[in-house]
């Protein structure tokens, strides 16, 4: 297992940092890309960066 960190950021500051094991950078980026949900973030491994994970907005409510 290898050790990710998630740093969340908003307005250009990190505003959150998750530290977390998975088997490899596929795996990290699907865990990394379920918790940075309403804010941009990058996967490190060590001094390596793995992915930079765009916000996802949240999904439009309908019109009552």
């Amino acid at each position: 297992m290898l050790q990710y960190r998630l740093n969340s950021h908003k307005d250009g500051r990190i505003i959150s940092t998750i530290v977390f094991d998975a088997a490899d950078d596929d795996v990290a980026i699907e865990q990394a890309r379920e918790r940075s949900v309403l804010v941009d973030g990058e996967l490190w491994c060590g001094r390596r960066l793995v992915a930079s994970i765009p916000m996802i907005s949240e999904p439009e409510k309908p019109a009552p």
